[in-house]
This record gives C-alpha cells, structure tokens and sequence, in this order.
C-alpha cells in the first residue's frame, strides 16, 4: 500500500525513541506521498531535521508516485541518517533488491540482517500471510524492531482483513520483547494516503480474543504494529487464539509471556505509559498526519480568487500564462513558508 505520511510519523516517532538503522529492509518499494516540504514540516514537528546531505530525490519509480514530486522511500530513510536501505519484492518490477516470494520460507542468508523491517499493506495481498510474518522475523536481528501496517476493513478491497489478536499474539507466543498495536481510522482516499488518522492504542487483554472493531458507518479501518525481537525470540510458533487455548500449559505460557511484554511497553505514540492490563480495549492516542497533504494545500492556493471576485467570476484563470506562473510559484513559496 505504502509508507503512508501518518505512518512516516510513527516511524518518526519510534526513532526518536530509539534510531532505527542502521540497516533497513522494506517490503517492496514503497510510494511516500510527502513533498518535500511535508518532510521538513513534519521533522520540525518533532524537533528533528533532514539528514539528507544529497540532491533531493523524486519519486519515478513507484507505480503511485510518478509525477507527483514525492520524495523516494530511500530520501525518507536517509532523512532520518538511515542509509543502509534494501527492498525485497516478488519481483523485481520497481527496483527490488532482493527478489523473493515471502509465501516461501526465506533463504538462511538472509536470517538475522535487518535491524528495521517495514511491511506497508503486503500480508492483506498474500495467500500465505503466516509464512511472511514469520519470514520477517526470522530476518529481523534480536533488538531490531519491525512495523507492519495492514488492513481492518474492506476499502481498497484486500484478500485479508486482520485482527489485532493476530499480531499481538505472534508477538506474544514467540517471546519479543515488546509490542504495540494500534487501530487507525480515516474516511476515505486522501486522507488514507495524506492524513489525518485517528488512532487508537488496543489492549488486546481486555478482549483476549482480539477481535477486529467493527468500523463506523464511513470509516475505514487500518492496524499499525511494531514490536522488538529479543535475544530468546523465536520466529516459527504458530499462535493459538484466546479461547482454543485449551491446556494448562498454552495459558501459563501465554500469560507469563505477555505479562513480560507489556512490562517492555514503550510509551504511547502520544508520550502516555502503555496501560494497564484491565484499562478498556481502545485507547484513543490522538492523530497522526496532520497538515501533511500538500496537493491539497496547491489545489487550494490554485483555486484562489482574487479578493472581490464573484463566484462565477473565472477571468482570473484567463490571465496571460507568465503572469499565472508567477502567481504559482509566488502563492507556493508564501504557502511554504507558513
């Protein structure tokens, strides 16, 4: 689906609290719909600064960006210092680095390399989305962390939809260090791409089965995890859902394990302590990816009429074109500014 401007600033926000890199795997190329601008925006927004030392680099080779003067996934990267970045895809169509079909166990060469893994939207695509989250983890280094963003509800229309419990128990039985699992909620295309998300930390305990909420009337609905591998993480158990944990010996696993997770729990994506085990299963935490939808602010100063004009007033869009190229780039670089 893509590295989404909310979750650029999730990824933000988790490395600042602690970097990311240095080595970076992504699940295919990735479109990042941020201008430039939004970028710089939104690293101000968190006191951090473009660490790009290069010529900017545009986006010409993802299928959704051409044309648009999105930054690549490798500028975002290296934006954050991050210069060690890979992709892998099933094929090579946009420029992968490492060409292989996640439904297939991943070749040993490439086990523990990574020390971030960023899955944008590939599992609700898949036949064999197990087999891929454990092809994941067995490529993460213990102390990396992986974030996955997948669909909860049917727009864009998914082969899979996924419940918190899926992720969070993975997580759970195969003994990481520490996992968050987020609902984020938008009405429709922009701001799926551009922001803003509502979102909403989920407490899978208080509904141990951790089903998927079901969407309001207008809403979509999207999961946004990450977690950190430890040092006696496994990458292979196959989760057994809350009720058909039937024996003695799946509960007190499960419980002693997640009992240690969550007193792993990084802060909330707004600086609050991960709650309790009894607090409610959603927890709303704010938003992410607001005021980063620059097409929308250009179509905006574009559209501008001059002061007094009537409605049906169109002679300003008649004007000679260099006086309107002037006009355009004026009211950009003024918009830029603010």
């Amino acid at each position: 689906m893509g590295l989404l401007n909310p979750v650029c600033e999730f990824l933000i926000i988790e490395h600042k609290r602690r970097p990311l890199g240095p080595k970076a795997l992504f699940i295919s190329r990735q479109t990042v719909p941020l201008s430039l601008a939004a970028l710089r925006r939104l690293l101000a927004r968190h006191s951090l600064s473009d660490q790009n030392t290069g010529p900017v680099e545009y986006d010409e080779e993802t299928w959704g960006a051409s044309g648009r003067q999105y930054v690549t996934d490798r500028y975002f990267m290296r934006a954050l210092g991050i210069h060690d970045y890979n992709a892998l895809d099933v094929t090579d169509y946009e420029g992968a680095d490492i060409v292989w079909d996640l439904g297939q166990p991943i070749p040993e060469k490439y086990h523990g390399t990574f020390d971030f893994i960023y899955n944008g939207g590939c599992f609700d695509n898949m036949f064999n989305p197990g087999v891929a989250m454990m092809n994941l983890s067995k490529m993460l280094k213990p102390g990396g962390r992986m974030v996955c963003m997948e669909s909860a509800s049917s727009y864009h229309p998914p082969y899979l939809m996924f419940s918190p419990g899926w992720f969070n128990d993975f997580y759970v039985f195969n003994s990481y260090n520490s996992c968050a699992v987020y609902l984020a909620s938008y009405p429709g295309h922009d701001e799926l791409m551009h922001g803003p998300w509502r979102m909403r930390y989920v407490n899978v305990p208080a509904s141990p089965n951790g089903g998927p909420p079901r969407p309001a009337e207008g809403e979509h609905l999207l999961l946004v995890t990450v977690a950190e591998k430890g040092a006696a993480s496994s990458d292979t158990i196959q989760p057994i859902q809350h009720e058909y944990r039937t024996t003695p010996e799946l509960k007190e696993t499960f419980a002693t394990n997640q009992a240690r997770l969550r007193s792993n729990a990084p802060p909330l994506i707004n600086g609050a302590p991960a709650p309790d085990l009894s607090a409610p299963y959603l927890i709303d935490v704010g938003s992410l990816g607001d005021d980063l939808n620059d097409t929308q602010r250009f179509d905006q100063i574009l559209d501008q009429r001059p002061s007094g004009a009537p409605a049906h007033d169109d002679s300003h869009r008649r004007l000679p074109h260099t006086f309107l190229q002037h006009q355009f780039v004026s009211r950009i670089l003024a918009a830029l500014r603010r």
